[in-house]
């Protein structure tokens, strides 16, 4: 196995598992993201995960690579991609999960600064519900999700 090589914006991985040749890229970014491709009968046919940082993806690569040399799995583009999606939904889990938690921390003394780090982080409502704990999302729903109340002035007069 050759190491990895860049390609433009992105680096690329060939592998042989099972026979099959296999191409991984990465591609960095605020988060970034690896890739997986098929290159034979199939070509074409892959799969993307957010991956975090190029390393933590390079980190996904060798894990996957590993875990096909070692096992009696088959070597199916659909395996491949499985235990890419595992790693990428954990890694996904703990990134939601920890911003979540100090955004919590930080809203008790700025509340518009724990919406700045959710914002920046790319941490919506929805990923919020799906990948954080649920006493940590509903700790955030009382305060950083709440809706926005309405302030009425009343027409009253001074004298």
């Amino acid at each position: 196995m050759a190491g990895w090589e860049q390609n433009g914006m992105k680096e690329e991985l060939k592998v042989s598992l099972g026979g099959k040749e296999y191409k991984f890229d990465i591609k960095g970014g605020n988060i970034a993201t690896v890739g997986v491709n098929y290159e034979g009968e199939s070509a074409g046919k892959g799969f993307n995960f957010s991956c975090g940082t190029v390393q933590q993806g390079k980190a996904f690569v060798k894990s996957t690579i590993a875990q096909f040399e070692k096992s009696n799995q088959p070597v199916m583009i659909m395996n491949v991609g499985r235990h890419l999606g595992e790693l990428s939904s954990t890694w996904k889990t703990g990134f939601v999960q920890g911003t979540c938690e100090c955004a919590n921390i930080v809203k008790e003394k700025d509340q518009k600064l724990a919406k700045k780090l959710l914002a920046e982080m790319g941490v919506t409502r929805e990923t919020a519900k799906k990948f954080a704990h649920p006493d940590t999302y509903k700790e955030m729903q009382k305060d950083l999700y709440a809706p926005k109340q309405e302030l009425r002035q009343s027409q009253g007069r001074s004298r």
